[in-house]
């Protein structure tokens, strides 16, 4: 008795199964897939000459009588020339950085002799401020945090002294 179970299931697997394909549904559906895919490229390529030709004529440039191909090639054009004009101020700027701090750049990476610009830099701003405030306080006797806190009528109090004193 417990082989006629057994035996049941291996026949139940044993028979085969015919599946419902249609061949020229899927078809169908594979040329409307592929439809819609070429529909949605050409309105983005519509999409991306209209602000292409937007571009250009912001910028100036007529794009009457050209395709969109054409106004598409004359931004990308426009952008990779500059592109390289970035490129190529961005080389010249660290090129110049590397000048001006000299030999202590050598060796340096980019991004590293970028740092240590911006680091000198801002040491010349501090004794560039340095400079201005002493330069002031020897005028006015005051110092730029002094002048800060004063009310108005003492400002205006100062502004005539330096008057009578320098003669403007």
């Amino acid at each position: 008795m417990r082989f006629v179970p057994a035996l049941l299931v291996l026949m139940s697997l044993s028979i085969p199964v015919h599946a419902d394909w249609d061949a020229a549904g899927e078809a169908r559906a594979a040329a409307a897939a592929k439809a819609e895919t070429d529909r949605q490229a050409a309105v983005n390529k519509k999409n991306t000459a209209a602000a292409a030709r937007e571009t250009l004529q912001n910028e100036g440039t007529d794009t009457t009588g050209k395709s969109d191909d054409e106004v598409i090639e004359m931004v990308n054009t426009r952008m990779q020339q500059r592109k390289a004009a970035t490129d190529q101020a961005l080389t010249n700027s660290i090129s110049d950085m590397r000048k001006t701090l000299g030999t202590a750049a050598d060796g340096k990476s980019d991004a590293e002799v970028t740092r240590m610009y911006a680091a000198h830099y801002q040491q010349q701003m501090e004794s560039k401020r340095s400079q201005g405030e002493a330069q002031l306080q020897s005028v006015t006797g005051k110092t730029m945090q002094e002048m800060e806190n004063m009310s108005e009528e003492e400002l205006d109090k100062m502004a005539d002294e330096l008057e009578k004193k320098y003669g403007q």
